[in-house]
């Protein structure tokens, strides 16, 4: 048995029982975890996005850890944003807890959720450019467009880091409906 303080992305909550939670959160140094609580009435709700600072009680033979001590860092601010963003910030997050293994730290991702949330304006586009960069890193981006303008946006995406990406701006409607169904793929 090891305890260890970590920070990381909340990507999911689920109710186990009255009062305990479990709980995917996406570290740096640990990649994503596994972790339950019990909360007490004293503690504030968390939610998906929060980041977090806690600490991790791991047990080897164990799957999914305790966690306590928890801190939110940052509350993820939903104001100003409107369903479409929000709904593909959602998305984002399930792929990511869906898509990642477990105790596998995947630097490049955790950076892109990361700069996501510290940008002061995020607009839908720059959600979408992100999500089809971690399926990139994760190997499962489907290139498959008979649109060469799409084709063009998925080679940048591939070859370009993060911070030139989210400098990429406005995509028509029809552009950006292509872009999503990749995501779905």
């Amino acid at each position: 048995m090891s305890l260890f303080k970590s920070s990381g992305i909340i990507l999911k909550i689920s109710s186990l029982k009255e009062n305990e939670f479990l709980f995917d959160v996406f570290t740096y140094e640990y990649g994503k975890l596994k972790m339950k609580t019990k909360k007490s009435k004293k503690e504030k709700n968390l939610d998906v996005w929060y980041i977090i600072n806690f600490e991790v009680n791991v047990k080897k033979e164990n799957t999914i850890h305790e966690i306590r001590n928890i801190k939110i860092k940052s509350e993820f601010d939903y104001n100003n944003k409107n369903y479409d963003t929000i709904y593909e910030y959602l998305f984002l997050l399930k792929n990511i807890s869906d898509r990642c293994p477990y105790h596998m730290p995947i630097y490049e991702i955790y950076n892109i959720v990361y700069s996501l949330y510290q940008l002061e304006y995020i607009s839908e586009e720059k959600i979408i450019f992100s999500h089809l960069k971690i399926l990139s890193i994760l190997w499962i981006l489907n290139e498959n467009s008979n649109n060469s303008v799409v084709k063009k946006i998925l080679s940048f995406i591939w070859k370009e880091s993060i911070k030139n990406i989210l400098k990429l701006k406005w995509l028509d409607e029809g552009l950006k409906n292509e872009l999503k169904t990749l995501l779905l793929k």
